[in-house]
């Protein structure tokens, strides 16, 4: 049986009922985003040392059940930080990019 860990980054500083959509720039606060980010990776890199055979992100912009809005950048981190998981990309928005970079990335 394969083991996959699909981490969506979800956004915790807010109770569901407080978060509007899309989530307005005005209440992303630095240090709770490096909280976050910080949290996910490692939970991340948990799941590589506990044997997890990959790790699963897809990209998502103003939204508070996912703030990963670039999924290549933390990829390139994660492959710098992990031994053996395998790591996915569940797709990029295709029309909030230039193609060719993209492809290129």
């Amino acid at each position: 049986m394969k083991v996959w860990l699909f981490n969506l980054f979800p956004w915790a500083s807010f109770g569901d009922d407080e978060i509007p959509y899309p989530f307005p720039g005005s209440l992303y606060g630095r240090q709770d985003g490096k909280r976050l980010y910080d949290g996910c990776l490692a939970l991340d890199r948990r799941a590589d040392e506990l044997g997890f055979d990959g790790i699963c992100m897809g990209e998502h912009h103003y939204a508070t059940n996912s703030t990963l809005p670039s999924p290549n950048l933390i990829a390139a981190a994660l492959a710098t930080q992990t031994q053996n998981a395998r790591l996915v990309l569940l797709g990029n928005c295709l029309p909030l990019h230039n193609p060719v970079r993209l492809a290129e990335e």
